[in-house]
């Protein structure tokens, strides 16, 4: 049989069965290669959630039914090898869409919201060592780790386990940490130059494009405190870094609005990325239709204010058409300049801490990087 979304309440049993093992200390016999293999997946889940979810999905579709060859994870197209038992496939992008991702969110695991919406997963090919396209970070593993399911059927559910045992290990150290950093305040006085510098090492970590963004949204809620122009305005919730605002309708990364819903400010935060008149045209596009009148777009990037000609004559040209300011800064010379404004320039690092604390994408690494920074700044 092939397994599709018919078969959900078998998935979701086989799901809860490898938790349940998971939660268990019962020792997994796994040859120490595929182990390895499992860990470099792991490893690399905050840059490859696509893949996690996508691997998980062939292996708990496999586990449904020892004739399903995890490799399979969709029916064979014309030209292609098929699997030895001829339905021995799966529809892999509806389950992992369907059941996969709602059961991880669920449970507060790691995951994305489809493996199967990127060229590299969509292919009809099967998963085999000869898989054709690159897939990012993870393809060795992830082709082995399905290889050795392929001729191992009996053991997919102990892959799945193996995973999942890790995930809540991981989740039960990023909730001690984030307990710990949201609580943590500073009650002393912080010179401007150490905030800035700690900002530098957390912006320095792996995946960190959304840490400048809960920098500047920090300092807002500062100002909000401090300066006269923003009395009556609303700052809007911090939204996932991991969505697009072209999807979620978003003027930019950061809003402020009127008393009437309107957004009238606006900021774009880039992470090591020079700003460019394409980035400029893109942002173009979400204010025409809006009532911005000010928008900001920050970068870390070293180059931050020295604007081209086509930009300058771009920002010239949406001001005439539509009245709004646009301004092009670094984000770290943007936070400085307006804790120099601030009363209490420290308490910019307790509106951080809860705002990293809240943000699910935020990683381990990253906490305890912070936590490490508080207990210095804290002296």
């Amino acid at each position: 049989m092939s397994v599709t979304v018919k078969n959900k309440a078998e998935l979701e049993r086989i799901l809860q069965e490898c938790l349940n093992s998971a939660m268990s200390e019962d020792l997994l016999d796994l040859p120490i290669e595929i182990r390895d293999n499992l860990n470099s997946i792991f490893e690399n889940i905050d840059i490859a959630t696509s893949g996690y979810l996508n691997l998980l999905t062939c292996l708990v579709c496999s586990s449904v039914d020892d004739s399903i060859d995890p490799r399979y994870h969709r029916r064979p197209g014309k030209g292609m090898p098929a699997p030895e038992v001829p339905d021995g496939w799966f529809s892999g992008r509806t389950v992992s869409e369907k059941i996969i991702y709602p059961w991880m969110e669920a449970h507060g695991f790691r995951t994305a919201k489809s493996g199967w919406q990127t060229r590299t997963f969509e292919r009809p090919n099967p998963y085999t060592l000869a898989y054709p396209e690159n897939i990012a970070f993870i393809k060795e593993p992830f082709l082995k780790i399905l290889d050795f399911a392929s001729k191992n059927k009996s053991k997919s559910a102990l892959l799945v386990t193996y995973l999942l045992k890790k995930e809540i290990a991981y989740k039960t150290k990023k909730q001690i940490l984030t307990s710990n950093v949201s609580k943590n305040r500073i009650g002393n006085e912080v010179l401007i130059t150490d905030i800035i510098s700690s900002l530098q090492e957390q912006f320095s970590l792996p995946n960190s494009s959304h840490l400048p963004v809960i920098a500047v949204y920090s300092i807002y809620e500062l100002l909000f405190g401090e300066i006269e122009k923003y009395r009556g305005l609303a700052l809007r919730k911090l939204e996932s870094h991991q969505a697009s605002d072209l999807r979620t309708g978003a003027v930019g990364d950061i809003e402020i609005e009127d008393s009437d819903g309107d957004v009238i400010e606006g900021v774009e935060v880039k992470h090591g990325i020079e700003i460019d008149i394409t980035i400029l045209l893109r942002v173009k596009e979400k204010i025409l239709k809006s009532q911005v009148k000010r928008y900001y777009i920050l970068t870390t990037h070293n180059n931050c204010s020295n604007l081209s000609n086509d930009i300058t004559t771009c920002i010239r040209q949406i001001y005439h058409d539509h009245g709004c300011q646009i301004i092009i800064n670094g984000v770290l010379p943007t936070i400085k300049y307006y804790l120099r404004m601030c009363t209490n320039p420290s308490v910019f690092i307790n509106h951080y801490s809860k705002n990293i604390s809240d943000q699910k994408h935020v990683t381990v690494e990253q906490l305890e990087n912070w936590e490490k920074i508080q207990d210095s700044l804290n002296t």
